[in-house]
């Protein structure tokens, strides 16, 4: 699921899984989307660490987590090694509203086969 996660809609999240009081909730929702704006990735080296300290507690709730890769740079033939944390909009959304789910196929609209059988009609003349 992509689209965009607003300020408070992060804040709620956190104040929620991490039962801080809501001030800090939005400060912390605020720090970090103050550093990841509108993607879904962010360099772990970017952050400072309170950033860190917050990503980490709520990568605890799979909200972010940590991707790794190994790079060997051609000219150096050093390894670089690349820390992204990532944003699971997913996970967010399904803590945000749990009840909600998505429509599987065979609960479909179109999943009673009656509603494809023709109906005579009577068609009066004016």
């Amino acid at each position: 699921m992509s689209g965009v996660t607003t300020l408070l809609e992060l804040a709620e999240s956190i104040k929620k899984l991490l039962r801080i009081p809501e001030s800090e909730a939005i400060r912390a929702a605020s720090l970090i989307l103050g550093v990841i704006g509108f993607e879904d990735a962010m360099l772990d080296n970017t952050l400072d660490p309170e950033r860190r300290k917050i990503l980490s507690a709520l990568s605890t709730y799979n909200i972010f987590y940590v991707d790794r890769q190994s790079v060997v740079l051609p000219i150096e033939q050093k390894m670089w090694r690349i820390v992204r944390w990532i944003f699971n909009r997913d996970a967010l959304r399904t803590i945000q509203y749990p009840e909600s789910k998505e429509i599987e196929e065979e609960e479909s609209v179109y999943s009673d086969e009656s509603i494809w059988e023709l109906v005579d009609y009577e068609v009066s003349s004016p």
